[in-house]
């Protein structure tokens, strides 16, 4: 609570600065803010990001570490952002 968060801006400016590749994942009918970690994991997922890790990685990973009566949004989320293209 005592950090503060970088705007938009600030945020597309250091990723500028370092050459880096901007990629926006956002849901905003979500039930749980915390779904869009899972929608971010999608996204790694569609873009292959992480050499080794894969969808089917990442999904075995959510059922491992969700708790039960979460499990099935999430894994709907995930593989909404999965499935988008680039």
């Amino acid at each position: 609570g005592k950090s503060e968060y970088p705007d938009a801006e600030e945020v597309d400016e250091a990723v500028r600065k370092r050459g880096g590749r901007l990629e926006r994942v956002h849901i905003s009918d979500l039930p749980d803010p915390r779904m869009q970690n899972t929608a971010l994991l999608g996204r790694v997922a569609s873009l292959n990001l992480i050499p080794g890790v894969t969808g089917g990685i990442i999904e075995q990973s959510l059922r491992d570490v969700v708790k039960p009566m979460a499990l099935e949004a999430n894994l709907a989320v995930f593989r909404q952002t999965a499935a988008a293209t680039a």
